[in-house]
């Protein structure tokens, strides 16, 4: 039941990246880069107050997930164990790589 509904979601997930890269979007590659740190779950937002979930995944060193916003730019922050929380967001450039 739940790998039914990652399915569906990835789908969506993929369907939407695709209207929106056809709709002139920008689009940009989340990309694992701090080897100091271990795998992230990260989540990014068309904009601050993350009302648009453009990703939500694990991302280990090297790895990349694919993203379109509307706008230039999006934010993304990672989960702090710890704090049971998503951290403070980073604005970024939607433009090639962007290095987590």
């Amino acid at each position: 039941m739940a790998q039914n509904a990652l399915t569906r979601f990835a789908a969506l997930q993929a369907a939407l990246l695709f209207f929106a890269a056809d709709a002139g979007a920008a689009c940009c590659q989340l990309v694992k880069v701090d080897s100091e740190t271990p795998p992230a779950t990260v989540r990014a937002c068309a904009a601050a107050g993350c009302e648009t979930v453009l990703f939500v995944g694990t991302l280990a060193l090297g790895e990349s997930q694919q993203v379109c916003t509307a706008g230039d730019t999006l934010v993304y922050a990672e989960y702090d164990d710890v704090a049971q929380a998503f951290g403070d967001y980073v604005e970024a450039i939607c433009e090639g790589d962007v290095e987590l």
